[in-house]
């Protein structure tokens, strides 16, 4: 009985020691504050938020509507752009088009939203970060060549967003940091926490490295105790005598173990709960204008396909001498463009990477020329649809693609990429063709069950033979569909568009076209991306690995993909096997004569404008 009150006597000792510990270790951490790790995370913000505005508006640029509306005036822009989806500015964003005559001053046509303040941005400044309003603004322009007028004025673009730093403000409350922004002499305060009585804040000044000029820093109020004194050191004593006494003479207590402090992470959004209702309504068939029974060259127009950033693309056909009609797709470029000579060599690299890509997965090239003041391409025509418009017609029955259709066209995509991946030029030097913009516009389905993939008019390569070249830090492709490294400007490779066939499997699967813009990423973090809900909300017959697949090619960082798309096209041909039946060119004929019986003839290309279709309407 005597040893009892000697062991609560010694553990009080011990509670006593450890809390005196833990309360120096906590003084002590405010004296090893790294206020760099701060200035690292806004800098990653600010340079995410850059690139998905640059891609916005590189975007928007190509728009076959700014450049006939920036050589026109306020009136006119603002007609052109009000019924055009892609001009309605998102939440935080402001769009301006401005005009600006060889020697003159700019003149703004249309600020979107209206009344909205947007400073106009010089498009060889490179980004543009300023605070007002309360809130961190970025701002990029880039130049609009106009169809008209193309001598006296030129065409700028310009758009600002408001920096999403929410969740960065809440991690600095939570470590009671208090914490302001200051750009160019204005404040920002971001963080305002109340520091514990008696606490004299200690402030620490961050330089932010940023994709923008202009000098950022990141203020930094600390609570740190008082100086240490005998009372202190005393009490540090005592701390560690207790500790001493505690635990001597005790070998059956287990030693104490602090607490770490748990690292704060960005959350994962939470799944809405009606986004299995999200599957869009298919859009109405597409009334065709155009030059029927002109002729560009040895080709006569039979009917107009659709409209691209540089080009019209038609469905033509040319007789030969034994009196064979042949069909074919012909894409023109615009003769605004075709007065410019890197448009023109722009145009014409496709064809040069293209020709030199033979694989029956991928859209061949049948000829390219020039007739009277036509540039144009003719390929072989894919009498069907691409694969958004028929994910949209089986929304809109809503039915669900069966899983051996699924599995047939992502093997085929995925063929014909690696085909095109490991291409070799006629003189045996590598290609080095990475496609950049694989989504599921621009994957055809013909009647007959062949899958092939078009539009290489952005396709990377390094061979000699392509005379334009990507400038340095500018993103082409669908935003929403670009892999993170493609986005942000960095180097990429055939796991760049292993991660569109990805996304292809997802909106195949869960019937929707989905939207993976770096916004999302700004909201929720890189934790959990691609902050997708899982498969299983839409379907219960995707096998678990089947979705582990989607989602690794779908991953953030290229080296947690797979290696390249044979080795997916092998994953997926396993799991096809495992659940029978496997899908093939006749399983898919049927499914796509089934998709297009009440839609009547489809005359689609995928060089023909995208629909652009999002999570977020």
């Amino acid at each position: 009985m005597a040893g009892r009150p000697r062991s609560k006597a010694i553990a009080v000792l011990a509670s006593v020691g450890a809390i005196g510990i833990v309360a120096l270790g906590a003084r002590a951490s405010t004296r090893t504050f790294d206020g760099a790790q701060w200035g690292r995370l806004l800098e990653s913000r600010l340079r995410e938020s850059s690139a998905a505005l640059r891609a916005r508006i590189a975007t928007l640029a190509e728009m076959p509507i700014l450049a006939a509306a920036v050589s026109t005036d306020p009136t006119t822009v603002r007609d052109l752009t009000q019924d055009e989806l892609a001009f309605r500015p998102r939440a935080g964003e402001t769009i301006v088009i401005a005009q600006v005559p060889m020697n003159g001053t700019p003149v703004v046509l249309l600020v979107l939203p209206s009344g909205a303040d947007a400073p106009l941005t010089d498009p060889s400044r490179g980004p543009l970060i300023r605070i007002g309003g309360g809130a961190l603004h970025i701002s990029e322009a880039i130049r609009v060549i106009p169809r008209e007028r193309a001598k006296e004025v030129q065409g700028v673009l310009a758009a600002s967003q408001i920096v999403d730093i929410r969740d960065f403000s809440e991690r600095l409350t939570d470590e009671k940091i208090g914490a302001s922004i200051v750009v160019g002499g204005q404040s920002l305060n971001v963080s305002g926490p109340e520091h514990p009585a008696g606490a004299a804040p200690r402030q620490f000044e961050v330089r932010v490295d940023s994709p923008a000029s202009v000098n950022i820093y990141l203020i930094l109020s600390v609570p740190v105790e008082p100086p240490l004194t005998p009372y202190w050191i005393g009490a540090a004593g005592m701390a560690l005598v207790a500790l001493f006494f505690g635990t001597r003479g005790r070998p059956d207590v287990a030693p104490i173990v602090l607490p770490q402090p748990t690292p704060a992470i960005w959350a994962p959004p939470a799944i809405p709960k009606d986004a299995s209702s999200a599957a869009p309504s298919a859009l109405p068939p597409t009334v065709f204008i155009g030059a029927t029974g002109a002729k560009i060259g040895r080709y006569e127009i039979v009917q107009h396909i659709g409209t691209g950033g540089m080009a019209d693309v038609y469905l033509a056909q040319t007789t030969g001498e034994a009196g064979i009609t042949k069909r074919i797709a012909l894409k023109v470029l615009e003769r605004s463009f075709a007065r410019q000579p890197e448009l023109v060599e722009h145009f014409l690299d496709e064809a040069r990477v293209a020709s030199m890509l033979d694989h029956p997965n991928i859209v061949q090239i049948i000829d390219v020329g020039r007739a009277g003041a036509d540039y144009f391409i003719a390929m072989e025509h894919i009498d069907g649809s691409d694969l958004a418009r028929l994910i949209e017609i089986s929304a809109s029955r809503k039915t669900q693609i069966p899983l051996p259709i699924v599995l047939a066209i992502l093997r085929k995509v995925c063929d014909g990429l690696y085909a095109a991946h490991m291409a070799h030029a006629p003189d045996g030097t590598p290609l080095g063709v990475v496609h950049r913009d694989v989504k599921c516009g621009n994957v055809l389905v013909a009647r007959n069950g062949v899958v092939k993939i078009g539009d290489f008019g952005i396709a990377m390569s390094n061979h000699p033979s392509r005379v334009t070249r990507t400038q340095i830090g500018l993103v082409k492709g669908t935003p929403g569909y670009m892999a993170p490294e493609h986005r942000l400007g960095q180097a990429i490779d055939g796991r760049t568009d292993l991660y569109g066939v990805g996304a292809i499997a997802y909106e195949m699967l869960a019937g929707i076209l989905i939207n993976l813009e770096f916004s999302v990423l700004a909201q929720s973090g890189r934790d959990g991306w691609p902050h997708l809900p899982p498969l299983s909300r839409f379907r219960n017959d995707v096998p678990p690995d089947l979705e582990a697949a989607i989602f690794r090619a779908l991953s953030y960082d290229a080296a947690d993909r797979f290696a390249d798309c044979a080795v997916l096209e092998l994953t997926l041909e396993a799991i096809a096997t495992r659940y029978p039946p496997v899908g093939n060119d006749k399983t898919i004929a049927r499914w796509i004569d089934s998709m297009l019986s009440v839609e009547g003839p489809a005359i689609t290309q995928a060089q023909a404008e995208p629909r652009p279709w999002g999570l977020d309407g």
